[in-house]
């Protein structure tokens, strides 16, 4: 019987589980008639005929905690026994899809012995809403739960998935030539439609040739894989000049074809494109749409990153054909090793230059030798990749640095002094960003010694912080 390969009873306690579901429901119910339960069922009893048409279910869980708790806990369990069927069922299934395939020549890179617990995961998921809960019984220490399900049930939406993808398919093929990417849209629905039952042997009548009969999960696939090579990206310029924090003047282009059978090209419009930075970062538009001409454009509003080599690739987007959620990204894992069409834009990103306006003083007065501009110039140069310029002409920004310290006081022979700081980072007139830093107190036995400490505390301040903050701005 198909039960024998199930667990008949589970128990959430330290008792010894029977192999034989009389021998358990005896130890576990010989107390019930000094109380007043109902009647033993007859499925606890090992005379009750378990019909093969069926994948079995049961469970006792000791009644410990609350009703619901225990209860509930019942219910997964006899669930989870169908579901361990199921996955079993599968299995078996899946060794005999593989001899099949490989009686039938068909390609070994199918992997179906790699990916058989994910597809009887989701299999179990689709099917388990069908469970019918045949009978709950208790005695005065455990509860019981038999559930079972139809294989009829089972496999209903199996055939109705076969079903929808053969009509999927059919749709398909009618628009391959007048519109490729709705054709590809029909076949990947087709093949998500598939997914689940990819254990199986998915044979079906062709719907467009009623005479032979097909794989349809097979084919399907390898209609796809077909139709994504049949694509080819063009571009006239795949270098490109950019500049850390601006944007890139010149857009990202690129022509779609589809070269059918005949060897013809063709203009490929409404495919998905995606555009992402493999090397780099920064502000793109990273999904289009070819036009009637097949012509898709992206534009990079700002580059975020110093490194001076950079790359965009853009690539058909497959995610808009089966969608973002687990099934899909899952199907797209499956065409990891297909030949997708795509580009790549090199970026040649030369570092900003920054005329550099500095103002240091100490008590007003101009300073022999700077304490925070070189600290501040130093941390830039490393987290943004500038380059200073003490000349303002064919510079990208200006950096306006206004330090100066003033007394705050004496005690006891001991003068302190105070240090402040104000950027303003500018782009031509216009002010990007401005930050300040003030109260940075020293303290020594001169006015001019306490303003140089309160420079150097200043400095490190700058360093640690002020530095980091202007870079994000300025990169983010």
């Amino acid at each position: 019987m198909l039960v024998s390969s199930a667990c008949f009873i589970f128990s959430c306690s330290s008792t010894a589980i029977s192999d034989s579901p009389l021998e358990s429901s005896k130890d576990l119910v010989s107390s019930s008639y000094s109380i007043s339960f109902s009647k033993k069922p007859e499925w606890l009893d090992a005379t009750f005929k378990r019909s093969n048409e069926y994948f079995h279910g049961f469970a006792q869980v000791e009644k410990i905690g609350s009703r619901q708790d225990y209860i509930n806990e019942c219910h997964n369990i006899a669930l989870g026994n169908i579901a361990k069927q199921i996955e079993s069922h599968v299995k078996i299934r899946s060794e005999r899809k593989v001899m099949e395939i490989e009686k039938l020549g068909s390609e070994s890179s199918y992997s179906i012995d790699k990916k058989f617990l994910v597809d009887a995961i989701v299999e179990s998921d689709i099917i388990l809403d069908r469970v019918e809960n045949y009978g709950e019984w208790e005695d005065d220490r455990y509860y019981y739960v038999y559930k079972r399900l139809s294989i009829t049930e089972y496999e209903k939406p199996l055939k109705n998935a076969i079903q929808s993808a053969s009509m999927d398919l059919k749709d398909g093929y009618k628009y391959l030539i007048k519109d490729p990417i709705q054709a590809l849209g029909y076949f990947f629905s087709a093949y998500r439609d598939l997914y689940p039952y990819q254990n199986q042997l998915l044979t079906t009548i062709d719907p467009i040739d009623t005479s032979r009969t097909i794989n349809i999960g097979i084919e399907t696939r390898s209609i796809i894989k077909s139709l994504i090579q049949s694509i080819e990206m063009v571009t006239d310029e795949t270098t490109l000049e950019a500049i850390v924090g601006k944007p890139v003047k010149t857009p990202l282009k690129l022509l779609i074809y589809f070269n059918d059978d005949s060897g013809e090209k063709a203009p490929l419009k409404n495919a998905p494109i995606s555009y992402y930075f493999v090397r780099g970062k920064g502000d793109l538009v990273i999904s289009t749409k070819t036009d009637q001409s097949g012509k898709a454009v992206s534009t990079i509003s700002k580059i975020r990153s110093p490194e001076t080599h950079q790359i965009v690739k853009v690539t058909l987007d497959l995610g808009a054909f089966v969608g973002k959620d687990s099934v899909g990204r899952m199907i797209l894992s499956e065409f990891d090793q297909a030949v997708v069409p795509y580009e790549m834009y090199e970026l040649n990103v030369r570092q900003v230059i920054v005329y550099l306006d500095v103002e240091e003083l100490i008590l007003g007065s101009p300073i022999n030798s700077p304490i925070v501009a070189p600290v501040l110039i130093k941390s830039l140069e490393n987290q943004i990749g500038a380059k200073f310029s003490n000349e303002k002409q064919n510079t990208d920004y200006t950096l306006e640095l206004r330090i100066d310290t003033e007394k705050l006081g004496e005690l006891h022979g001991l003068f302190s002094a105070v240090s402040t700081i104000n950027i303003y980072f500018k782009e031509g007139n216009s002010t990007l960003f401005a930050n300040s830093m003030s109260g940075i107190r020293g303290i020594h036995s001169s006015y001019e010694l306490a303003s140089i400490e309160a420079l150097k505390k200043l400095a490190e301040k700058v360093e640690s912080e002020l530095s980091t903050e202007i870079a994000k701005q300025f990169l983010e």
